[in-house]
């Protein structure tokens, strides 16, 4: 077989340049004369130990171990196969075969990371991940997947109206939880999608998404309060079950009481039949109430001790004066714990007994 020969397929015994053969560049064996060679012309052994090709971009995975480089940059120590000289197939290089490597992430999840043989491949966020391995050796590749998160959000129409709860990072295909919350004196009104509900939830959330709560100012109303009679006393006002001076808004939950004074009590509202306090479920127009209060009378206390000596009697007795109930509580001398409770009517009188203790007991209504 006839080789055809290059400048850097052999360091030449003569040491020269690329030129016809003589016999003195090589070890031949006894071919003859000055010939063109064929593969009986050369001994078991070159001189420069490669076999003779020409190099093209198949030889690139080489018996030199190095990183995959192009003709041009070969040099005299990629090239030892080690066999006779002849003409070359893919047989003759240290050429492994090559593994391709691919993953894919499945809907609503990303390739997180990729690792091959421990080292980060910096691959992060991706859909799909491919590579060709030179299989000279084992490899551990580590694909590691995360479900893709997109973020919902919300906000008020005016960050002093009110605010809005929930929402956050989400899986795909998930839900979450919106509550939009009013300030005092403003109510929501709906979301700027449309939608009316309050908590709203959202499901099947396959991109990232932010949702606007609409405010409005409440209508405000006034609740003007008077007190009159010769007692004293204070009216309270509650809204939501919390004391309040005002502002008062429609739709909130307002109760008026009256407190008497000590020495007074309440007679009634002016403006109202009701006697106690007055509710109103859902504030809806101006109010003025009035609250009557009268002077305590005393109560009338009579006393009879029938003899001074312990072992007899005393005779007590208290009259209401006034036209309208009364709850008295009584004692006598200092004996709080047997304190009696009871209610007279308008000009009732009772009448207590008991025996004598001391001359002198007392008797505290």
């Amino acid at each position: 077989m006839e080789l055809s020969l290059s400048n850097d397929c052999y360091t030449l015994v003569c040491g020269k340049k690329a030129h016809i053969h003589t016999l003195d560049c090589h070890s031949f064996r006894d071919c003859g004369k000055e010939h063109k060679h064929s593969d009986s012309c050369y001994s078991d052994v070159k001189i420069c130990e490669l076999s003779e090709h020409t190099h093209s971009d198949a030889c690139k995975t080489l018996a030199c171990e190095q990183t995959e480089h192009t003709e041009g940059e070969h040099t005299s120590e990629c090239y030892k196969c080690s066999i006779e000289p002849h003409t070359h197939t893919d047989g003759c290089y240290s050429d492994w075969p090559n593994a391709a490597v691919s993953a894919q992430a499945n809907t609503g999840w990303y390739i997180k990371s990729v690792t091959v043989n421990g080292e980060d491949k910096g691959v992060s966020g991706a859909g799909s991940y491919s590579t060709s391995l030179y299989m000279n050796q084992d490899y551990n590749v580590n694909v590691e997947f995360a479900k893709i998160q997109y973020n919902v959000t919300g906000k008020p129409n005016n960050s002093t109206m009110g605010f809005v709860e929930g929402g956050g990072p989400v899986d795909y295909n998930g839900s979450v939880t919106l509550e939009a919350i009013a300030n005092r004196g403003y109510k929501f009104t709906g979301w700027d999608d449309g939608s009316t509900d309050n908590p709203r939830e959202i499901t099947g959330i396959t991109s990232n998404k932010e949702y606007t709560a609409i405010f409005e100012a409440l209508k405000e109303y006034k609740i003007e309060t008077h007190t009159a009679g010769s007692g004293s006393g204070k009216v309270i006002i509650e809204v939501n079950q919390e004391g309040c001076s005002g502002p008062y808004y429609e739709g909130d939950c307002i109760t008026i009481r009256a407190e008497a004074d000590e020495g007074s009590y309440f007679v009634g509202w002016l403006e109202s039949n009701e006697i106690e306090q007055i509710n109103i479920d859902s504030l809806s127009s101006d109010i003025v109430l009035t609250a009557v209060f009268e002077q305590r009378p005393g109560l009338i206390i009579g006393f009879n001790q029938d003899a001074s000596e312990p072992g007899k009697t005393n005779v007590w007795t208290i009259k209401n004066p006034a036209e309208f109930h009364v709850n008295y509580e009584y004692y006598i001398n200092d004996n709080y714990s047997n304190t009696e409770f009871g209610e007279l009517g308008p000009n009732e009188t009772i009448t207590i007994t008991t025996a004598v203790e001391k001359n002198g007991d007392i008797l505290t209504v």
